[in-house]
C-alpha cells in the first residue's frame, strides 16, 4: 500500500453569518448554558450544509461492494447505535444533539473510497460514494483514527489504489460533542482537510 498522511486542522464555523431565517418551531430546543443564561437554540442547517456539498443517501450497509472489496476480505462495518444521516432536518433530533458528534466523510475525489478506522477503538468500514459526503451519527466519541482507504472506479468497480492513514482525531482539540466533524478526502492536495461545526446556535 502506498501511504497518505492526513494533517489535523481545526476550524470552528461560527454562528456569524448563517441566517436560519425563521427556523421552525420544531428546529429550537432550550439549553441550560449556565446559571444565568437559558437562552433557545436552533439547529445549523446552513452552517452544515454549506461544509458538505452532497449527502449520500444511500446507507453504506445497504451497499453491494465491488468484488475487488470483497475478495481482500473486507465489508461494511458500523456499529449499532450509529444512525446513517440522509437528511440532515429530519434525522438529527436537537434534543439529543449535545450528547452526539456527527462524523462526516467527504469524498472529492473521482474514485468511490473504502475506508477503514477505528471509533473508540472499535473497528468501521465504510463505502463513500465519489463526489458525496457520509454522515454518520455517533454517540460522542473520544477518538476517531484512520486507517486505510481504497480507491474503486465507481464505472468498472476495479481496484485502483491504496493507502495506509495516519491521522488520529480527538475530543476537545479536533472536535467535541454536539458538532459535525467533517473529514474531507481530496486526491488534489492528497492531504485531507478537517472541519468542526457547531450543530447548535443561537437564533
Amino acid at each position: 500500500m502506498l501511504r497518505r498522511s492526513f494533517s489535523t486542522g481545526l476550524c470552528i464555523l461560527l454562528a456569524a453569518g448563517l441566517s436560519l431565517g425563521g427556523c421552525p418551531e420544531e428546529f429550537r430546543i432550550d439549553i441550560d448554558v449556565d446559571d444565568d443564561d437559558d437562552g433557545g437554540f436552533v439547529l445549523n442547517l446552513a452552517g452544515l450544509a454549506a461544509a458538505i456539498g452532497l449527502i449520500q443517501i444511500e446507507d453504506p450497509r445497504e451497499v453491494v461492494l465491488p468484488p475487488a472489496i470483497v475478495n481482500q476480505g473486507d465489508t461494511i462495518i458500523i456499529n449499532n447505535n450509529v444512525t446513517v444521516i440522509v437528511n440532515a432536518q429530519q434525522d438529527i433530533i436537537v434534543e439529543d444533539v449535545p450528547d452526539r458528534l456527527i462524523v462526516g466523510f467527504e469524498n472529492l475525489t473521482e474514485f468511490d473510497v473504502y475506508l477503514k478506522y477505528f471509533a473508540d477503538g472499535e473497528l468501521q468500514g465504510i463505502f463513500i460514494f465519489s463526489g458525496e459526503t457520509l454522515l454518520l451519527e455517533y454517540p460522542c466519541l473520544d477518538e476517531i483514527e484512520l486507517l486505510s482507504e481504497d480507491d474503486i472506479d465507481p464505472f468498472t468497480g476495479e481496484f485502483v489504489q491504496g493507502f495506509d492513514l495516519f491521522s488520529v482525531y480527538e475530543r476537545t482539540i479536533d472536535f467535541d460533542c454536539g458538532e459535525a466533524f467533517i473529514i474531507t478526502i481530496d486526491e488534489l492536495d492528497i492531504i485531507a482537510a478537517t472541519q468542526s461545526i457547531e450543530l447548535l446556535i443561537r437564533p
